[in-house]
């Protein structure tokens, strides 16, 4: 499908756009620290907290908290709620913590609310129900929190929770994206590419996706190199294109670990480098693409033994090193 060869050879062509170019990234159940004070990047991955939880040294300030908490205070309450669901150092009780929450949240208090919709979205602390997230979501999104208004964009867009609506979706990506929500940047630059609830617009496609790939985004860095490689409404620049490859690749992103293997052996944008070539398309294959077994195994062939070896020691020692750039 992406992979294309003749005469036994690599083609000069490499990938077209692909699944990462066109599939909006959804958020990931993150460890609970992560969740709180959040991410590689966006890219990484998933959503940030606006706050991180309040430093807990914690149990003799707990029961201070939770006076003020049983009196009315909201930050109070909010603040025991992510302490139980999150915070290290006491017994995460995630019931306590959604319970919280909720007090916190009835009250107006925006961080309590996305929090309360993150619970009822991950069944923390409490049933699972995406219609509740989504009612918890809104009102936080509404007071500007930009998780908040991501998490609802990809509502919109799966249908989980509130009725399908591509036109929705974009609406709250713009409004995570305005504010600089990595994920969010992304997944508007995939709307105005594929034409989802917004008129294509390369430009704007691009616009967003440079964003989101300045800010650490290994899909839309891969989709950068893809433009630049083609010249896809960009100026073709093959160097331009191993740089954005480059960044993608070491993070993980097994597709841009193809590209970049491509461009070292045939020393497009970049100075030819068998060995290094065999390394990315080797880790390629280690991190389960199993469509770059055979370039890779190509590219060996014109390999000298300890050129080989060498080349399969970087790769294990990149793997090792990033465990897979996936922790």
């Amino acid at each position: 499908m992406r992979r294309r060869t003749f005469d036994g050879i690599l083609s000069p062509i490499l990938l077209s756009l692909v699944v990462a170019s066109c599939s909006q990234q959804e958020p990931t159940e993150q460890t609970s620290q992560e969740q709180v004070s959040l991410q590689q990047g966006g890219a990484q991955t998933g959503p940030q907290a606006a706050d991180a939880v309040p430093d807990v040294d914690a149990l003799a300030t707990l029961e201070r908290w939770r006076a003020l908490a049983e009196g009315g205070d909201a930050d109070a309450q909010y603040f025991l709620g992510v302490t139980y669901m999150f915070a290290e150092g006491i017994e995460n009780n995630a019931e306590q913590g959604a319970a919280w929450l909720r007090r916190s949240a009835e009250q107006g208090h925006r961080e309590a609310q996305y929090f309360f919709g993150l619970a009822y979205h991950d069944g923390k602390g409490i049933a699972q129900d995406y219609t509740q997230a989504v009612l918890w979501f809104r009102g936080a999104a509404d007071l500007g929190h930009a998780d908040a208004q991501y998490y609802l964009g990809f509502a919109y867009s799966l249908g989980r929770g509130v009725p399908q609506d591509d036109a929705q979706a974009v609406s709250a990506y713009r409004s995570a994206a305005e504010q600089g929500h990595a994920v969010a940047q992304y997944n508007l630059g995939v709307a105005y590419q594929a034409g989802t609830g917004v008129e294509v617009d390369s430009d704007q496609a691009l616009n967003w996706y440079r964003q989101a790939a300045d800010q650490g985004v290994a899909d839309a860095q891969y989709n950068l190199g893809v433009a630049y490689a083609f010249g896809q409404d960009v100026v073709a620049d093959v160097a331009e294109a191993v740089s954005w490859f480059d960044r993608a690749a070491e993070q993980g992103n097994t597709a841009a670990q193809f590209n970049l293997g491509v461009m070292f052996f045939q020393g497009q944008g970049v100075a030819q480098d068998s060995v290094e070539a065999h390394k990315w398309l080797s880790i390629a294959v280690m991190l389960g693409d199993a469509a770059a077994t055979d370039v890779r195994d190509q590219v060996a062939a014109t390999l000298q033994p300890d050129q080989l070896a060498q080349a399969q020691m970087r790769a294990e020692q990149w793997v090792a090193a990033t465990n897979g750039a996936n922790p």
